[in-house]
């Protein structure tokens, strides 16, 4: 069955119940830890970047973004990940 349907109403059409990642995908998706990309895909035959890395374990470690967080990075100003990057370097 392809587009699994999470409790939140997110469909993967990427993701089958035969896959061996459906499990733990499905719990990261419950859990609001992993929402995939706006065309309704995880793409699981991708490497995973740093910045989507880092925007899963700031949601799994509760890390927000505040303008008040200086940003130690200059190459980073326009990138769809800025604040989860600059949130990750918080104490």
């Amino acid at each position: 069955l392809y587009g699994s349907t999470v409790p939140n109403g997110s469909t993967f059409s990427d993701v089958s119940e035969q896959d061996w990642f459906y499990e733990p995908v499905m719990r990261l998706a419950e859990s609001g830890f992993l929402t995939g990309y706006e065309d309704k895909m995880i793409r699981p035959g991708n490497v995973v970047t740093r910045a989507e890395a880092v925007t899963i374990l700031n949601r799994m470690t509760g890390k927000m973004y505040s303008d008040t967080i200086q940003n130690p990075f200059s190459d980073i100003d326009g990138h769809w990940a800025h604040d989860e990057i600059v949130a990750a370097c918080s104490n």
